[in-house]
């Protein structure tokens, strides 16, 4: 059997004694301790804030959501009601529509009846609305009807432009016997 010596002695010994770890001084551990202490404190009372700003935000967040939902039924309404006036503006503007074109027609006979019934000399034997313009085919018992008539139709602001397409004097120019005549009346402004 071998035996060792552990126990050392002489001048290795004082090195050995040296290397052996010395168990720590409590007072030289008190400043870590403290520092420690305040470190974790220090923490401990930041998370707490933490967990106070993120109650806050979670209620404000609340709040908002309250808010927006809120919003989001005005905006609803008010689309709804948008809707409904752009529905209401269109039915306008078809009445109006409508309206003018049932005036147009009534306008137009007011005006020639107004134009040639003033003229006992001038006769309407046919009236064609073309969409811009009108033809009127007639009869004139003088030249100086015919023309008159073209001056009414000039002045009544209804037309900006008139003109004869053919005038002739039917039964072969025997005396009384009427000149037959065709306009077209370029439609203006109303």
């Amino acid at each position: 059997m071998i035996r060792i010596n552990l126990l050392v002695t002489g001048a290795g010994a004082a090195e050995h004694h040296r290397a052996l770890p010395v168990a720590p001084n409590p007072q030289s551990l008190r400043p870590f301790l403290l520092a420690f202490a305040l470190v974790a404190t220090a923490n401990l009372g930041y998370y707490l804030w933490l967990q106070q700003v993120a109650s806050e935000v979670a209620q404000k967040t609340v709040v908002e959501q309250q808010h927006n939902q809120q919003l989001a039924q005005v905006k609803a309404r008010f689309l709804t009601r948008q809707e409904e006036a752009e529905e209401y503006r269109k039915r306008v503007e078809v009445i109006e529509q409508l309206r003018t074109a049932q005036a147009g027609p009534a306008t137009l006979l007011d005006l020639l009846g107004d134009t040639v019934g003033g003229n006992h000399s001038v006769w309407l034997t046919a009236v064609k609305d073309n969409g811009n313009s009108i033809d009127l085919n007639g009869q004139a018992a003088t030249p100086e009807a015919l023309t008159a008539l073209i001056a009414e139709l000039q002045r009544s602001g209804y037309f900006r432009t008139v003109e004869i397409h053919e005038s002739y004097q039917d039964n072969g120019g025997s005396a009384g016997a009427p000149y037959q005549f065709t306009l077209s009346c370029e439609k203006g402004k109303v």
